[in-house]
């Protein structure tokens, strides 16, 4: 009644079962046999039991710890490595079909790093239901880490991989609402659609996250399949990552300025400053090659402070050695992540101190883009700029939220209009009609502006007769390295 496993007689040993109760409930036990024996023969044995059910389940809990994901509770990448270990062995030896997914969430540091990270969590744990709602039950989604997941699909034709791979993407594409408040992130998907012609399951997670990254670079919010060439793109680019690590103490970044112009006086009265890099191995690289990089890697914050410092130099050096020619103030552009650092305007202020530029002089401009992420914080922080006798600049507005509203929220001096404005305004009623509005409504807040991208004489004479008194672009002035322009402006017979 008791071990109906010992139902043969109970012989010495330690045993292991389950102990029914008078309630109907069962408890694992482990019980201890010593037979006895009188003159050769059994004649009984002695039991000691002890009741493991704790023991058990705590050792089942621990198991489950070490191969799962404890926000998730999905598979961790140690459980999804031994899974595709095993499906790959079994399709090796059936012909079955296995593909991996490799997901990583686009956007995510921006939800967790405006909305906390409870906020962060919630939303992981509501995209590890969504993509295992989409998905075949016998389909292994895994948290790899961060905002990271993987997908180990077994029998599944490249077709079906490509529906699945899509029904993720629109799963992750719907908005998310955490703590009252919606936060819209993708996801960007690398696939393996032929998993067991790689060596092992390393090769396979590794080729999945390289057309993850393709799918990145391609706009993200997509999937990519993996072709061999991408591995050596990632190479380059981890080749270029390193280098551009480097650049900023091997003295490569170089400073271009290019003028702006005082509608009304004809003459240089500013200067954006902008980088190049001189790439020991490509020549010099224009910012579209290495800045999306650099900010992806962090690196944009050193490439901000070189160019800030610079800047400041350069533009103070000016007016000791020709101040009748130099520039009245040099905008600098400031990054997302820059801006985001408690410290900012401690190496604003450094930098001033540092070249002895005053502050009038230094305009920092920011993308409305980055000003609208989080009023309230990026207002606080612009203030305490200004309070150092720096202005701010709105770059390329009207590509951004576009909303004339805010200018009376945040502290701004510069309003930059950007390029896509300008071009196709000579024809274009409607859109002169537009900029109009915008520069004297800009005048009207008490704000300089500036139009960006004025590559024609007709453009120019519009904006002068809308009354725009400060313009910049190719018509007027190139980017072009500081040094030479010095040199042009300070050259008397260009001025003779």
């Amino acid at each position: 009644m008791l071990f109906p496993e010992a139902a043969d007689g109970l012989t010495s040993g330690i045993r292991e079962g389950r102990l029914l109760r008078p309630d109907g409930t069962t408890v694992r036990v482990e019980y201890n046999v010593s037979s006895l024996e009188k003159a050769g023969r059994p004649i009984g044995a002695v039991v000691v039991l002890r009741d493991v059910t704790r023991q058990r389940d705590l050792e089942h809990d621990l198991r489950h710890q070490a191969l799962h994901d404890g926000l998730t509770g999905l598979p961790n990448r140690k459980l999804l490595l031994d899974r595709l270990d095993h499906a790959l062995n079994r399709s090796r030896s059936s012909g079955e079909h296995i593909a991996l997914l490799y997901l990583d969430l686009d956007g995510f540091k921006r939800v967790n790093d405006s909305l906390g990270h409870n906020a962060g969590d919630l939303l992981l744990r509501t995209a590890a239901e969504r993509l295992s709602s989409v998905l075949r039950p016998h389909d292994t989604v895994a948290r790899l880490g961060g905002d990271e997941f993987a997908v180990l699909l077994e029998g599944a034709t490249p077709p079906v991989v490509e529906m699945l791979a899509r029904a993720c993407l629109d799963a992750i594409a719907r908005p998310f609402v955490v703590h009252g408040r919606e936060a819209v992130v993708t996801v960007s998907v690398g696939v393996v659609p032929d998993a067991a012609r790689y060596t092992d399951a390393d090769e396979v997670i590794r080729n999945a996250d390289v057309a993850m990254y393709a799918a990145k670079d391609l706009g993200k919010n997509r999937f990519m399949v993996f072709e061999n060439r991408m591995h050596e793109q990632l190479l380059t680019r981890l080749d270029q990552e390193n280098r551009l690590r480097e650049a900023v103490h091997r003295g490569e970044l170089r400073l271009h300025l290019q003028p702006v112009f005082a509608v009304q006086e004809g003459r240089v009265v500013g200067a954006e400053a902008l980088v190049r890099w001189q790439d020991p191995f490509r020549g010099l690289q224009q910012p579209g090659s290495f800045i999306p990089l650099a900010e992806e890697t962090g690196m944009i914050i050193e490439i901000d402070r070189w160019i800030l410092l610079e800047a400041c130099r350069t533009l103070r050096h000016w007016q000791v050695e020709s101040p009748w020619t130099a520039p009245a103030w040099v905008s600098v552009n400031l990054s997302a992540a820059h801006l985001d650092l408690p410290d900012l305007t401690d190496h604003v202020a450094y930098a001033l101190a540092t070249t002895g530029l005053s502050p009038q002089c230094l305009v920092l401009e920011l993308t409305e883009t980055v000003m609208m992420r989080d009023v309230a914080v990026t207002s606080a922080r612009l203030q305490e700029l200004r309070e150092l006798g720096v202005r701010i600049a709105i770059d390329d507005f009207g590509t951004g939220y576009s909303s004339l509203g805010y200018l009376r929220d945040i502290p701004v001096d510069v309003l930059k209009l950007d390029r896509s404005f300008i071009t196709g305004l000579v024809g274009n009623g409607r859109q002169q009609e537009l900029v109009s509005a915008i520069v004297q409504l800009g005048h009207t807040l008490g704000l300089r502006v500036v139009a960006e991208g004025v590559e024609d004489a007709d453009e120019l004479n519009l904006l002068t007769v809308m009354g725009c008194k400060f313009v910049q672009g190719y018509h007027l002035g190139r980017p072009e390295p500081a040094h030479q322009l010095y040199e042009r402006l300070t050259t008397p017979a260009l001025h003779s």
